[in-house]
């Protein structure tokens, strides 16, 4: 295996610091501004136009919509994530999700094995997915079915990952979710000998609830069965116009979102924050506008990510 490879692998996990470094990391930072805002606790709580990458069970709802979802996050330090996202419901109690995560790093320094500096290189890696979920009364299912690449330079790799969720509907207002994040998931690498590099598989516990019409709190628990480091995430979603009960044409709702998450299995929390607001529009269509701040790590800069979601009764 090329030293290039190595050192360029490493880079990749120095620039995305708060997934971790390890194979697949970058995936974890995050799909949309919300979900991001929120620390990612996003798990057993309903996603305009992010349910599949958010937990597949999430899919399994009798109220499904036709939605999209569009996220374009150009961060700090050359990096950059895409996703698309598409759900298409099957009545009455599943859906169908398509969706497309992508995100690189531009502007590598490469050097020899000497030190010495040579040409800027390139990294990205991104995966297709096809999801489903089911409601079956008040438990619901989903399973995600991943195709993976990667290439770093001259170098590529491939490989396939799987996803499972479950929810479980305790009442109107409280829900509990399960998650298993890479199970048999890899990617081989066409190098001089093939190379195989396995994703650690990630338990995910986590649970909502609906304290007021207004304010929704959510929690999250991530198990990494490779390295026993234990993540927790928090979030709150408070509705500042019906919080401050401010009325407004067509009830379109305004949100503030506060999360906090210890990283790299620290007790020292860190933040994030982001807003959201709901736009009816003619024809059945709500527009949804999403912002989240990364404040990044020391000397990493400030990025901006922003979400478009749509939906169609």
């Amino acid at each position: 295996m090329s030293p290039k490879y190595f050192i360029l692998l490493l880079v990749i996990g120095i620039l995305f610091p708060s997934s971790g470094g390890y194979a697949g990391s970058s995936y974890q930072y995050g799909s949309n501004a919300r979900s991001i805002a929120l620390s990612n606790s996003l798990i057993s709580s309903y996603n305009k136009g992010y349910n599949p990458l958010t937990n597949p069970a999430l899919l399994g709802r009798k109220s499904a919509e036709l939605e999209y979802g569009f996220s374009y996050f150009d961060m700090s330090l050359d990096r950059s994530i895409q996703t698309l996202s598409a759900t298409i419901p099957f009545p009455p109690s599943a859906s169908m999700g398509l969706s497309l995560f992508m995100t690189s790093v531009d502007d590598i320094q490469g050097t020899n094995t000497s030190g010495n500096y040579t040409n800027l290189y390139k990294a990205w890696e991104g995966f297709g997915m096809l999801s489903f979920g089911i409601e079956l009364n008040r438990l619901s299912a989903g399973v995600n079915l991943k195709i993976l690449k990667s290439e770093i330079d001259t170098y590529s790799a491939s490989g396939i990952g799987i996803d499972i969720g479950f929810l479980c509907r305790i009442s109107s207002k409280h829900q509990f979710a399960f998650l298993v994040n890479n199970l048999h998931s890899k990617y081989t690498w066409d190098t001089v000998n093939l190379y195989e590099e396995k994703f650690p598989k990630i338990l995910s516990l986590g649970g909502s609830s609906e304290m007021s019409k207004s304010i929704l709190y959510l929690y999250r628990i991530d198990y990494s069965l490779d390295s026993n480091i234990l993540l927790y995430k928090f979030g709150i979603e408070i509705d500042i116009l019906s919080a401050r009960n401010i009325q407004i044409e067509n009830d379109a709702p305004a949100f503030f979102r506060l999360g906090l998450n210890s990283k790299h299995g620290s007790f020292s929390p860190h933040p994030s924050f982001g807003f959201g607001y709901n736009i009816p529009m003619k024809n059945k269509l709500n527009l949804g506008i999403d912002y989240a701040i990364d404040l990044g790590m020391v000397d990493e800069g400030i990025s901006h990510l922003f979400t478009l979601t749509f939906s169609k009764k």
